[in-house]
């Protein structure tokens, strides 16, 4: 079998988007094997099936231990596709409210709007300032073409900001009972 594994950092967001639909479309078998292998090769379906049992269970093998092992969560780096160089706003200080509600409402489907989320996130240097007019276009760019580790990066971050979010908002509240609460016995 000549079959060429990637690494994560080689699989982009639409095949892994394509790979999670799998996972949740169809039952844990060889049919979901195959469509796995043959999202992430390139090797249709039909060609895949000539293969013996034993040389699929080796990719599937392969599949998972490329899958399993951890991206790099901290990939913030800038880097450059298609002669434009995009850098990471994390800035939470200066995010935004526009910015902010974009990443709060994509957020809730994450998987199938992880393009839209790094899009939002990753933004060209030379224009870098938050316009939702540029998300769609970069996010379809970035679908195609963007390695998922960096989509990672960017839930990574979501995760916390919504974490800090959450922090924020129960001391905010507790604040607000404690001063109800000292008016009361006033």
């Amino acid at each position: 079998m000549n079959l060429k594994i990637k690494t994560i950092d080689g699989i982009t967001i639409k095949q892994f988007v394509k790979i999670m639909n799998i996972y949740e479309l169809y039952p844990e078998g060889i049919s979901q094997d195959i469509k796995i292998i043959s999202t992430i090769t390139n090797i249709t379906e039909e060609e895949l099936i000539k293969y013996d049992i034993k040389s699929i269970e080796i990719f599937k093998k392969l599949i998972n231990d490329v899958l399993v092992n951890e991206p790099n969560k901290n990939d913030f780096k800038p880097f450059k596709l298609k002669g434009v160089k995009y850098i990471f706003d994390k800035n939470l200080d200066k995010m935004s409210t526009g910015m902010f509600v974009d990443l709060e409402n994509f957020s809730k489907n994450l998987i199938q709007n992880i393009h839209i989320i790094t899009a939002i996130l990753f933004r060209p240097i030379k224009n870098f300032k938050y316009n939702p007019d540029d998300v769609m276009e970069r996010a379809m760019l970035f679908n195609d073409h963007l390695s998922i580790s960096k989509a990672f990066s960017a839930g990574f971050f979501l995760s916390i900001l919504k974490k800090n979010y959450l922090k924020s908002t129960q001391v905010f509240l507790e604040s607000q009972e404690k001063l109800l609460t000292e008016k009361k016995t006033l």
